[in-house]
């Protein structure tokens, strides 16, 4: 494989490549206005290995998803619980509202009750 510019443009090639196919660049050297790449792909061995690191990767990230999944869930019932209580809230805050007028109205009987008495 035959690539023409510098020799950053090789570099990022050779990270592309090693990401993208796994295989290991032995030799990237300029000849003239272009670069020589020589690949090798992995062994036998190296395949197997890749092969369980993926499995175990895969694996691992499906229960990366799943735990996700049961948070979202979490989330979701925490925030009905929490729209809930903040209704409950107003409730019960309109019921202590009218509860402390009735309060305000006894004392004020009471107390036009009282003088009324003393007259």
């Amino acid at each position: 494989m035959h690539l023409l510019g510098r020799d950053n443009a090789c570099s990022a090639l050779i990270t592309f490549l090693k990401d993208l196919l796994g295989v290991q660049i032995l030799l990237c050297a300029p000849i003239a206005t272009s670069s020589v790449l020589t690949l090798r792909l992995p062994s036998q061995a190296e395949s197997n290995e890749y092969g369980v690191r993926l499995a175990e990767q895969s694996e691992l990230l499906q229960k990366a998803e799943e735990l996700s999944t049961e948070r979202g869930q979490q989330v979701e019932e925490l925030q009905r619980l929490l729209g809930s209580m903040q209704i409950e809230c107003g409730v019960l805050k309109d019921k202590m509202a009218e509860r402390e007028a009735e309060l305000l109205q006894l004392k004020a009987d009471r107390k036009d009750g009282g003088g009324k008495e003393e007259r």
